[in-house]
Formats: structure tokens, sequence, C-alpha cells
């Protein structure tokens, strides 16, 4: 995202299904300025809508209110929506607006719960044999996986007429109908599957009348969201659990953060030398499977080298010079650190000698600089 004029205001709106309890949203720095945000606002959304059939993020393209007659600048609001919707009006001069007499709560009756301020008006044709088209431009990204809801809803009551029409996209007339909508009750029609505009640039929507239909067709509204899928792999949840418990337990009062959505550009800085940290090695740090080196040097920490270290299958430093910790070093993590680091020096009850490990030969310790914790990501289901 860029921003050239300091009075626009941009909104991004996604739909996304978290697989976790939490939610880590990031504003990444590219080298186009320091990010920054103004406002976040989280909306709880029934899982029944906005279900592409595809894994991914809903990104909002746009959402339209059709036959208002608010300017198209200004932006409708509904308080008596629950799901806090922002809707833009749009008109075309080829289409000309109808509008319910009133506006009734009935319009909300649908698991979408559509504000009835929308829902109450609509866009016909100017020229009732013709068919309503909507045209976009798809220039920027033709290839980009478009999800579609239409909403529609009667606005005049019918007597002895038939309103009545098919919907087309890109001219695929499969797409849905006959569609009859009800009065003051909503339908909504949307793509099962994503659509795109590659073959011609463009995402033309028609709603042409059948043939026994005698008035023109109608929209209230439209909604319509770019699939996108997550190509940066976030830090796995179990590690940022993990790391998170160990920064409340230990006190840790530094800024030991890192970016859990793009760890391997922007990595947890785990560095905790020096951190004031006392207390036993957290069991925590066995959950830390990705953990590549750790430093924990130059603390207070007390009681035994624990036999986790040798289970975690990435860690080839571990760095816990100038502690007080006891006992002797388990066999497996000595084992462990062969072809790696381990640093034990400082620790003056810390037994390593050859009767501690029942070796003929005492491993030589190496001493080593701070270092950092590394957490790599693996991509999620």
């Amino acid at each position: 995202m860029e921003i050239t004029n300091a009075s626009d205001i941009i909104r991004k709106e996604i739909i996304h299904i978290p697989i976790t309890d939490t939610i880590e949203m990031c504003l990444v720095n590219i080298a186009s300025g320091t990010p920054f945000i103004s406002v976040l606002e989280l909306r709880q959304l029934n899982d029944s809508i906005y279900s592409p059939s595809e894994t991914g993020t809903l990104l909002l393209y746009n959402r339209w209110d059709f036959g208002t007659q608010q300017e198209e600048w200004c932006l409708i609001r509904d308080k008596d929506d629950v799901y806090d919707r922002i809707w833009k009006p749009f008109t075309l001069g080829s289409w000309k607006s109808i509008n319910a007499s009133l506006v009734t709560s009935s319009f909300s009756t649908s698991d979408y719960k559509l504000p009835g301020i929308v829902m109450a008006t609509a866009a016909t044709p100017a020229n009732e044999s013709e068919s309503l088209v909507l045209s976009l431009n798809m220039d920027d990204d033709p290839s980009q996986k478009l999800y579609m809801y239409m909403h529609f809803a009667e606005v005049e009551q019918l007597k002895d007429q038939i309103r009545e029409f098919y919907i087309s996209v890109n001219d695929d007339e499969s797409y849905g109908g006959p569609i009859a909508p009800i009065y003051l009750f909503p339908t909504t029609i949307y793509s099962k599957y994503s659509m795109s505009g590659s073959t011609r640039n463009e995402l033309l929507i028609s709603l042409k009348k059948t043939e026994r239909s005698t008035l023109p067709p109608i929209i209230n509204a439209l909604e319509i969201y770019i699939l996108k899928q997550l190509s940066r792999s976030s830090t796995q949840q179990d590690d940022v659990d993990a790391m998170k418990r160990i920064k409340s337990d230990y006190a840790v009062s530094k800024n030991w953060q890192g970016d859990p959505c793009l760890p391997m550009e922007y990595q947890w800085d785990g560095n905790l030398s020096s951190s004031n940290l006392s207390g036993n090695i957290l069991a925590s740090f066995s959950s830390l499977k990705s953990l590549q080196n750790l430093d924990l040097s130059y603390n207070n920490l007390t009681g035994p080298v624990p036999e986790f270290f040798a289970d975690l299958p990435s860690l080839t430093t571990l760095n816990l010079t100038g502690n007080n910790l006891t006992g002797s070093v388990p066999q497996a993590v000595m084992d462990k650190f062969k072809d790696g680091i381990l640093s034990l020096g400082g620790n003056p009850n810390l037994c390593m000698s050859e009767s501690c490990q029942g070796k003929t030969k005492k491993k030589k310790n190496n001493f080593l600089v701070p270092v950092i914790i590394s957490i790599l990501s693996v991509v999620g289901p």
C-alpha cells in the first residue's frame, strides 16, 4: 500500500478464518516509508456466509449500494447493519432508481443480515427492454480470482406483473436464474467458484429478463471480493505461544519480540543474555521445535540442564554460560552438540567431569558471543 496524499482515507477490509485463538496483524516496512495504521476494527461474522470454496482470505474489491440517491462520495454505514459493513453508492446513466415505500426489518432476515437502508433501493435499466449491465475493468490484474455476492429484493408491489431474469457473467449464462425477487425479502446469489477477467480484462455482469417477464431486472447491492493466498508463512502458533509464556514467566522487560507474520525476514530477537532471568530453565523451551540458536548466558538460572534440549531437532547452538546451574549435564545433551556449539562455563556447581558423564574423555566446551533465537516458519494447513 502506498499513500501519496495525506488527505486520502484508505480502507482495507478482509474476511479471514483464523485457525487459532489469536490473530497477528503486521505492518511490514518495504523500504517505502514507516508503516502506520490509524484504526483497526474487528467484526465477527456468521461462518455460513462469505465462505469461498478455495482456501484463502477474501479481500474486499468493492461493495455497492445500487439505486440510492446518495452521492458517490457519501459512504453508507448503517447502525442497523449487525456486521458493520460500509456500502458505496453507485449508479450509471443507463439506470434508473426505484425504492420501497418503507424500510423494513424483513430485509435483514437472511444470514447476510443486510441493512434495510441498502436493500430498500434498487437499480433497473432506464430502457425497460434492455438488460442491466455492469462492466468492471480488470486491467490491473485480470487473472485475480474473484467471488461475487449479489443481493436482490423486490421493492415494488407487483400487480399482475412478473419480474424474472437470468444472470450471466462474461457471457456465461449458467451463473444463475431465473431469479424472481421476493417483495421486501432478500435473496443472495453468490459464486460457488472463483471467476476472473483473464480472457477479456473485464468482468461483465448482465441481468436479462426472461421471455415471460413483464418487468426489467433489478439489483439492490453487490459485493465483490478478491481471493488472496497468504504467500508468506506465519510463525508456527506453538512457537509463538511458547515464546509468550517464556516472556511472561521470566518477566522479560526488554523489547523481546519479532514479527509473527514474516518470521524469516523479521526474526524474533531472542537474545536473552543478561536479562535478569532467574529460576529453573522453563519447560516452555521444549515447545520451540524450530529453534536453531539459544543464548541464556549471564543470568541467574538455577537447577539442572534439561534433557529436552537434546530433543530439539533444529537446535545447533546453546549458550548457558555464567549461570548457577547444578547437577550433571545429561549425556544426551552432550551428544547432541558434538557437531554444534555448547557453552557451559561459569557454572561452578555444574558437573561436567568424567565421573558425572561416565566417559573416558571429557568434552571440551566452546564459548561464544550472544546469539539470537530464530524461529523457522512452517506452512500451515
